[in-house]
């Protein structure tokens, strides 16, 4: 695996928010600070592990003096797409990461700069050494996020309420509700994914048809398709039935007639 990796100074530093097309870790060393991650702060310590996928926006204040180990790698499909904080009790991830960019220095290369092209011999060597380290980083990372399933993002379970209560409301504003969550809408759908299984307006989607095939094998011929709609929160018959066909397999019609 291809990385980078740095070891910052000790000291007090503010890191702007940013947001960039690769992932970073962030491993705190020594002392605290405050971690950023879409408006929501959370509190780092030593041993602490933070997993920014690409695209989430974030930055990092030192509350003391305190000293970060940096890596950034490209995104891997493996990996959740979402923020995770990790834990490294034990100091395998330090230890292997320390391992790391000492190679990285051997190799003569800046570390922001790695180019295997303008290395020596020895120095290819080296870091090939260290590209095989983050191979381990990458297998102790991804065994972390498998078995360390994050705690329940209580802003995500508030809009699936949300959604379970107000999905037959045809002027439900979905976007509204998740802007209201103080997440950007491409973050928030991602972590609401890793967290219910589906994106929120698939949630949605989900929900009001598994209430119109209710009402459909309640009601049967009774009432009418379009009325059957309406009730489960669709403005537009013609959407529903598109989309009724496509998470089903048939279109309404075809499922009322299966129901006889």
């Amino acid at each position: 695996m291809k990385i980078t990796t740095l070891n910052g100074p000790k000291g007090m530093y503010f890191q702007p928010e940013e947001i960039h097309d690769h992932c970073e870790i962030l491993l705190r060393k020594e002392g605290s600070g405050i971690l950023t991650i879409e408006g929501q702060e959370t509190v780092v310590s030593a041993g602490s592990i933070a997993y920014i996928p690409a695209g989430v926006r974030h930055s990092d204040q030192a509350l003391e003096p305190s000293r970060n180990g940096h890596l950034t790698f490209a995104p891997v499909s493996s990996l959740p797409s979402s923020f995770r904080l990790l834990h490294d009790e034990d100091h395998r991830f330090e230890q292997v990461f320390d391992l790391a960019a000492d190679a990285m220095l051997q190799a003569g290369l800046n570390s922001h700069y790695l180019q295997s092209d303008n290395a020596s011999p020895e120095g290819r060597n080296h870091l090939a050494f260290a590209y095989s380290l983050g191979d381990t980083l990458f297998l102790l990372l991804q065994n972390w996020c498998d078995t360390l399933q994050p705690e329940a993002n209580s802003a995500v379970e508030t809009i699936d309420r949300q959604i379970r209560l107000r999905f037959a409301e045809a002027d439900f504003d979905l976007t509204a509700e998740i802007a209201r969550t103080g997440y950007s809408v491409g973050y928030f759908r991602s972590i609401f994914r890793d967290q219910i299984g589906r994106p929120p307006q698939a949630q949605l989607n989900h929900i009001r048809v598994e209430y119109a095939k209710s009402q459909m094998q309640i009601y049967q011929d009774a009432v009418p398709i379009k009325i059957i709609s309406a009730n489960a929160g669709f403005v537009d018959p013609y959407y529903f039935s598109r989309l009724f066909k496509q998470m089903v397999g048939v279109s309404p019609r075809e499922y009322l007639a299966s129901l006889h």
